[in-house]
């Protein structure tokens, strides 16, 4: 190989060992570091990002209502929406946010206006709790 091509080679090489390293670099940056908060802005039905404000029947109607909203609209229960407020409701307050969450989509599905409100909903789980 003569002068000229080992100086071509040399770039060559150079330029994939740089190609190489963004994208080491890019993937790493994507996987690494504090997980953000979940959010989906949808403009008819406003920001998910649920907030707890420490009152737990508060932050429980939270989870319900929202999920509702969200079961009306997408009815998936496989998807990522559903996926990531199940997760921050059960995080946060445990197998009865969990509950809300799931009871809220699953009513939001059928589109029953009488069970959209939390109301209902807090007064039939506080029966089925006496219950047992």
């Amino acid at each position: 190989m003569g002068r000229t091509e080992s100086i071509f080679a040399g770039i060559l090489l150079a330029a994939i060992i740089m190609a190489v390293a963004v994208v080491v670099l890019r993937s790493d940056a994507r996987t690494s570091g504090p997980s953000q908060p979940f959010v989906i802005a949808e403009p008819d039905i406003g920001s998910f990002d649920v907030r707890f404000s420490g009152n737990t029947d508060a932050d429980t109607c939270t989870c319900y209502e929202q999920a509702y909203a969200f079961g009306a609209k997408y009815s998936d229960i496989s998807s990522d929406l559903y996926r990531g407020g199940f997760q921050a409701c059960e995080s946060r307050l445990g197998h009865g946010g969990a509950q809300a969450w799931t009871y809220g989509w699953s009513n939001g599905m059928t589109g029953t206006p009488g069970r959209k409100s939390c109301r209902n909903y807090m007064a039939q789980a506080r029966a089925a709790s006496q219950g047992h």
